[in-house]
């Protein structure tokens, strides 16, 4: 394990620091304050460490980080269906948002496991906050969010969301969208349901 310090650096420096240690499977950072940890975390999930532990050493703070490998990617995703530009009678556009710890993920899994079974289907479903991570290929809801795809559901995910979330390259259904481009889609259907 390779130990940095980011004691008096900028985020910058640090920046640098962990990018030369590209090739370290763990790393140990010393820390000054929870704050630069959480600057730093976003760092490190950049740089492909998924595994953080705060470590608290004689008075001395840590932030140990382990690079794992992520399990195999699927095939890309299906490319979502074309979303018409005006409103068309009857058209519906779905929300799907949560912050973590907030609502459990299974509900948001049942109710996408739910729109499958219902009789008609949303033109859209958007997923923002931490209903992103439902698109992540390694999800419960992947399998079924591909399904809705299929039949024809426009899946937005928002960009801004996956990349807090450090989702953005495990993507395995729906596709990135920027918010403008999505409050465009949800505003052309004649109306919205937000969960």
């Amino acid at each position: 394990m390779l130990t940095l310090s980011a004691a008096g650096k900028s985020i910058s420096d640090v920046e640098k620091l962990i990018a030369d240690a590209r090739d370290e499977q763990e790393l140990r950072i010393l820390i000054e304050s929870p704050a630069q940890a959480e600057e730093i975390t976003q760092l490190l999930k950049a740089e492909g460490f998924n595994d953080f532990v705060p470590e608290d050493d004689d008075g001395l703070l840590y932030l140990a980080a382990t690079r794992r490998e992520p399990p195999a990617k699927p095939e890309p995703a299906l490319t979502p269906a074309p979303v018409p530009a005006a409103i068309v009678q009857g058209t519906t556009g779905v929300v799907l948002s949560y912050e973590a710890g907030k609502y459990m993920p299974a509900f948001a899994q049942k109710f996408i496991a739910s729109l499958l079974k219902a009789k008609s289907r949303p033109v859209v479903l958007a997923l923002m906050n931490s209903a992103v991570t439902l698109a992540a290929y390694n999800s419960g809801a992947c399998g079924d969010i591909k399904r809705l795809e299929a039949e024809g559901v426009r899946v937005m995910v928002s960009e801004a969301c996956a990349d807090r979330a450090g989702i953005t390259e495990a993507l395995g259904a729906g596709g990135l969208a920027e918010m403008p481009e999505i409050i465009d889609v949800l505003m052309s259907c004649e109306k919205v349901i937000s969960l």
